[in-house]
């Protein structure tokens, strides 16, 4: 598959991060409920929503009792590894070749050679949802996964907003939770678990949840946690790693938690997150000898990640080779999020308060429209340059970005030396290094 020139440099920034570099792997230990790591919650669509025309269809569950007592009853399942439902969906010939290889490249995987099963695999946990004799809503989770739910029992899935900001939000995740069976794959076969499947509600919209289960793995003494997707499956592609305190009772704080290949400091020793081996049950990091100066990371401390793209106005290619001798704040934003457009008056007076030898921004959209990108430039005057970020070759992937607005402030070496700086704070950041543009 042809890959843009935006992509190879990334892939080619990823792998001289590698050189002199030992791997290391280790043995995972899996457990319940959510340690002292942060977690999420994922929407549950019903099939209705979805329609018949979805590529999913044909890999819908097939219920064989709906749940007693219950009217308006919508259906839907969990996926708990999104993965190994293409494999086998394009094996059983449920999603045509067009759509799998879409999904591949989307996801960037090549799911041919991950050890996944060619034999069905129970990955998908079926649920159902509905309105009690007062008109309440009343939820079920097929917890034997035998399809049937008529034997199972309803409950009322807790006020998520209540969840996270009660006094102890792990426990109330777990009490609004049901003890539910699906497989998974281990060694190209089948394997039983049997985990905590905690549902919430939002604002009164239907169901979400998230799977309480983790792994852990030690090094030199020190305890890893490590999750799949925010606790929303256990496929084990998109994780987390964080450096667990003694007591779980002390809380992981989500921007530490670290992605693939970002670095663990453990003693003297940077060992980077190259993944988890689910077939095998180890966690592989990687070491280096190299200082931080030289690797590259989206973490403070770091040489940020290269990358090239087209400039949206004026049409010609940039670098962040090309801003080297400038401080840089890299904006990762979508025309779609509200706060990134909040944001953008503070940027314009930061940016008309500082000169362009000493300060840029780069703009990086992404999942956003030509359209919406040229209406958002006209209607707030941004006179920054901007690059749209597409699928193939999306920047943000590389850099680990899950939300938006993200920012990036890199020095004149291009060394990142902090994050997430928005409005006053940015500015006194900035304006402290620079001193404000007297012209």
């Amino acid at each position: 598959m042809k890959r843009p020139a935006a992509y190879l440099i990334l892939a080619a920034a990823l792998a001289s991060g590698c050189t002199g570099s030992r791997t290391v792997e280790l043995p995972l230990t899996w457990n319940e409920g959510y340690a002292s790591l942060p977690y999420g919650y994922a929407g549950i669509g019903s099939y209705d929503e979805q329609g018949e025309d979805s590529p999913w269809a044909g890999t819908r569950l097939v219920i064989t009792a709906m749940p007693q007592g219950l009217s308006d009853i919508k259906v839907g399942d969990i996926d708990t590894d999104i993965y190994q439902t293409a494999y086998q969906a394009h094996i059983s010939g449920y999603i045509t070749d067009e759509w799998y290889n879409k999904l591949k490249e989307s996801w960037d995987i090549q799911l041919d050679s991950i050890g996944l099963s060619a034999t069905p695999v129970k990955t998908k946990v079926a649920c159902a949802w509905g309105k009690d004799a007062d008109g309440n809503m009343k939820m079920v989770i097929d917890s034997d996964n035998d399809l049937d739910l008529s034997d199972e029992t309803p409950f009322t899935p807790l006020d998520g907003d209540a969840v996270f900001n009660g006094v102890n939000p792990d426990s109330l995740a777990l009490a609004s939770s049901v003890n539910a069976t699906f497989e998974k794959v281990v060694d190209g076969k089948a394997v039983k678990m049997t985990v905590p499947v905690s549902v919430v509600t939002f604002n009164g919209y239907g169901p979400s949840y998230n799977i309480a289960c983790h792994a852990t793995a030690e090094y030199g003494g020190q305890r890893l946690g490590v999750t799949s997707a925010d606790f929303c499956n256990s496929a084990f592609q998109s994780i987390s790693v964080a450096l667990l305190a003694d007591s779980d009772t002390v809380k992981a704080k989500r921007e530490d938690m670290l992605k693939k290949n970002e670095f663990l400091e453990i003693g003297h020793e940077l060992l980077r997150i190259k993944g988890v081996d689910k077939n095998r049950n180890v966690l592989i990091l990687e070491k280096t000898d190299k200082p931080k100066s030289e690797l590259l990371s989206s973490q403070v401390g770091y040489k940020a990640f290269p990358f090239e793209g087209v400039e949206f106005s004026a049409k010609d290619t940039i670098s962040l080779d090309g801003f080297k001798g400038k401080y840089v704040l890299l904006d990762f934003w979508a025309t779609w999020c509200k706060p990134c457009l909040d944001e953008i008056p503070h940027l314009k007076e930061l940016y008309s308060m500082t000169d362009r030898a000493d300060f840029e921004i780069v703009g990086i959209a992404e999942y956003s429209s030509a359209e919406s990108i040229a209406m958002t430039i006209e209607k707030y005057g941004i006179q920054w340059p901007l690059i749209l970020s597409d699928n193939d070759s999306r920047i943000g992937g590389v850099y680990g970005i899950q939300g938006y607005p993200t920012t990036f402030l890199l020095d004149r070496e291009g060394a990142i030396i902090a994050k997430n700086l928005r409005g006053k704070a940015l500015e006194e950041k900035v304006l402290n290094i620079l001193g404000p543009n007297e012209n």
